[in-house]
């Protein structure tokens, strides 16, 4: 023929060294390790946001909307500091017993809901990680409401008492005198 045979297509196959194929198989590793890792390190984010929405959500329920806790927690620290202050060269136990004394009754007087609102939380974890204390806890608080109720009772008696005994004190000088001191002081004869 007059035309020149086409030539034919050469066809190239493209074989990856050995070395190649090794840097392959390390890059596939690396990437592997390192989607692995990330995903670790994700779970572990993950977990972390979780505790701080439920830490943030357990402060939100424990303070008080209708506390103003700035100018509150600013006064329970100075008194705690006072009584730090008024415990200083005293001996050790009033030094260890009035700084938190303080704190205590300041934050029961400057932020009432917020404390009974964490002394139930404290309450709650007592009883569930610690039964046996929550128990004697319980008793213990029973049995200062009982003796507080008891002082409540005695100190209503005195006074009675001292009244009925001012009274009859009036009486008696009423009679040796003759002034009329009961109607000008208000009290009330003897039954």
């Amino acid at each position: 023929s007059i035309y020149a045979n086409p030539t034919s297509d050469i066809l190239l196959v493209a074989e990856p060294s050995p070395l190649e194929q090794q840097i392959g198989v390390a890059r596939r590793q690396i990437i592997k390790t390192y989607s692995d890792a990330h995903t670790h390190v994700q779970g572990w984010v993950s977990r972390w946001i979780g505790v701080e929405h439920a830490v943030e959500n357990r402060v939100k329920s424990i303070i008080s909307p209708k506390e103003s806790l700035t100018p509150g927690l600013l006064y329970v620290g100075i008194a705690t500091l006072s009584g730090s202050i008024i415990a200083r060269n005293r001996i050790l136990a009033t030094r260890l017993l009035l700084p938190p004394t303080f704190l205590i009754i300041s934050a029961n007087h400057f932020l009432p809901k917020t404390t009974a609102n964490l002394s139930a939380y404290l309450g709650s974890l007592e009883e569930t990680y610690f039964p046996t204390l929550a128990q004697k806890h319980d008793i213990a608080n029973a049995h200062s409401h009982m003796a507080w109720e008891r002082i409540k009772e005695a100190t209503l008696n005195g006074r009675d008492q001292l009244s009925r005994g001012a009274v009859v004190t009036v009486e008696k000088i009423q009679e040796v005198t003759g002034l009329k001191l009961r109607e000008t002081l208000g009290l009330e004869a003897k039954a």
